[in-house]
């Protein structure tokens, strides 16, 4: 758990340091639109990369004596997962980026 809190931190951080270091965002709406791209981006990559590709077409991920149970990401699966990560980034991005303009403005 303190390793997962650590990783978030760590994560949400770096986002915000690309967005309002490195692109000198100060608005809300840019501030938002530019978390909610980074975000969503990774939440492709994640659907299509790691779901889709990885664990749903190699081997690495096989669990010796569950073959059976392949694909172990259900289609329905996948679309909650996608619709609460599009849903969840979109909070996210607009908590995000109402806090920096708060502390910026």
């Amino acid at each position: 758990m303190i390793v997962r809190l650590i990783s978030i931190s760590v994560y949400l951080l770096y986002i915000l340091t690309c967005v309002y270091v490195i692109n000198s965002v100060r608005a809300f709406g840019d501030g938002f639109l530019h978390i909610f791209v980074i975000l969503s981006i990774m939440n492709l990559f994640d659907r299509f990369v790691i779901d889709e590709f990885w664990v749903g077409h190699t081997n690495v991920w096989t669990i010796p004596g569950t073959e059976e149970f392949k694909p172990y990401i259900n289609k329905k699966d996948k679309i909650m997962k996608w619709t609460m990560g599009t849903v969840g980034f979109a909070v996210m991005s607009a908590i995000l980026s109402g806090i920096m303009a708060l502390i910026l403005n």
